[in-house]
């Protein structure tokens, strides 16, 4: 996965180095809500299904702020409320998929 940022937006290309090969995982989407957006640093996210993976978390310039690794979870409580007011990017990697959004912080 590559990912460009810039200020007003974010562009990730998944590259496979096997074209041919399918798997489960590529065919199933990855859905995740970040809830509540706007917060204030404090937030919840939500997987459709327990799952393991990572968070992380950037900010407008495509800085990682903090990432997680997690196991056997639907549900991530996030405590970041030392952030500054402004746009942050949630990614969220599971296996080979990942799938970014976008949170408005609000102190």
């Amino acid at each position: 996965i590559t990912c460009s940022f810039n200020v007003n937006y974010i562009e990730c290309l998944h590259r496979s180095s096997d074209k041919n090969s399918l798997s489960a995982d590529k065919n199933e989407q990855l859905n995740f809500f970040v809830q509540p957006n706007p917060n204030n640093g404090k937030y919840t996210i939500l997987t459709d299904a327990n799952t393991s993976g990572e968070y992380i978390l950037y900010n407008s310039l495509g800085v990682i702020i903090s990432s997680q690794k997690f196991t056997d979870k639907n549900k991530l409580e996030i405590n970041n409320q030392t952030l500054d007011s402004g746009i942050y990017f949630v990614q969220l990697k599971i296996g080979e998929e990942s799938k970014i959004q976008k949170i408005c912080v609000q102190n």
